[in-house]
C-alpha cells in the first residue's frame, strides 16, 4: 500500500517538533531513496482507530520533508501489529490537527502544543533551577569561559539546547550546571537565546517536584549570582569546584 508520508502520524507526538538542518535531510534522505525497492521508500506502521503511525519517526520526519521538496511523493507502508508498541505509549496515540507556520517551520499537533513537548526558544533568565541552591552557585571567570565555549561549540545551529520539565506554566531546567553557565553568558550578551527542549514531568522524582516552587529570584548588581529567597534563605553556596562537575 502507498501512502503519502503526510498521512501517517508520528508514534510519539513531540518527534513533530525536531528540527532538520539541511545537511541531515540530503544524507539521510538520499540513502532512503537509494535502499528503498522500485525507487519507493518503505516505512512499517500500526493502525489505531483507523490511523496510521510509524514505527520509526525518525524516517518519518524525513519522509515528510522529503514530501514538501517534491521527492518522496508517496512511500510503501507495512503494517505490523499493533502489539509492537508498548501500552504506555498506545495510550498516547491520538490523532490531533498538524499545521505548520511555514515550510521551514517543523509540523507540530495540537497534542504536541497541549503538552509543550516541543523545542522552542527561551532566554536562560527565563528558565529556573530544578534545586533552587543552584542558583547560588559563584563561577569563576575560566570556569565560565571554558564551559561556556564548550556548550556553545557543541550546539545544533548554535543555538544551545537545554532539557526542562514544566510545572504549573513555569519551567525548570534538568541541568542546573548548564543552566548556571547559560545565565551568565546570557548577561554578558553571549548567549541571548537557548533551545528548550520539554521532557516529561516524570523524569524528576517526586521529592524534588516537592520543591519546584517558584520564587522571586534578584541580583544585587550585574556581577552577582542570581539568587532566589529560598536559596538565599538557605544560604547553600559553593566556591570554584571544578570544570569537571558541570559534566556529570
Amino acid at each position: 500500500m502507498l501512502l503519502a508520508p503526510s498521512e501517517i502520524h508520528f508514534l510519539h507526538d513531540s518527534a513533530s517538533s525536531y528540527i532538520l538542518t539541511p545537511d541531515v535531510i540530503d544524507d539521510v534522505g538520499h540513502q532512503l531513496l537509494q535502499q528503498s525497492n522500485e525507487r519507493v521508500p518503505r516505512i512499517q506502521v500500526v493502525e489505531k482507530d483507523g490511523s496510521w503511525f510509524a514505527l520509526n519517526d525518525s524516517y518519518l520526519r524525513v519522509y515528510r520533508e522529503l514530501e514538501r521538496q517534491g521527492r518522496c511523493p508517496k512511500i510503501r507502508v507495512e503494517v505490523v501489529a499493533l502489539s509492537k508498541v508498548p501500552q504506555n505509549v498506545q495510550k498516547g496515540m491520538i490523532v490531533g490537527e498538524e499545521k505548520s507556520e511555514d515550510v521551514s517551520a517543523p509540523v507540530r499537533s495540537r497534542r504536541a502544543v497541549a503538552n509543550r513537548q516541543q523545542t522552542t526558544k527561551a532566554a536562560p533568565s527565563e528558565i529556573h533551577f530544578l534545586h533552587d541552591s543552584a542558583s547560588s552557585y559563584i563561577l569563576t571567570p575560566d570556569v565560565i569561559d571554558d564551559v561556556g565555549h564548550q556548550l556553545l561549540q557543541q550546539s545544533n545551529e548554535r543555538v544551545p539546547r537545554i532539557q526542562v520539565v514544566e510545572k504549573d506554566g513555569s519551567w525548570f531546567a534538568l541541568n542546573d550546571s548548564y543552566l548556571r553557565v547559560y545565565r551568565e553568558l546570557e548577561r554578558q550578551g553571549r548567549c541571548p537565546k537557548i533551545r528548550v527542549e520539554v521532557v516529561a514531568l516524570s523524569k524528576v522524582p517526586q521529592n524534588v517536584q516537592k520543591g519546584m516552587i517558584v520564587g522571586e529570584e534578584k541580583s544585587e548588581d550585574v556581577s552577582a549570582p542570581v539568587r532566589s529567597r529560598r536559596a538565599v534563605a538557605n544560604r547553600q553556596q559553593t566556591t570554584k569546584a571544578g570544570k569537571a562537575r558541570f559534566f556529570q
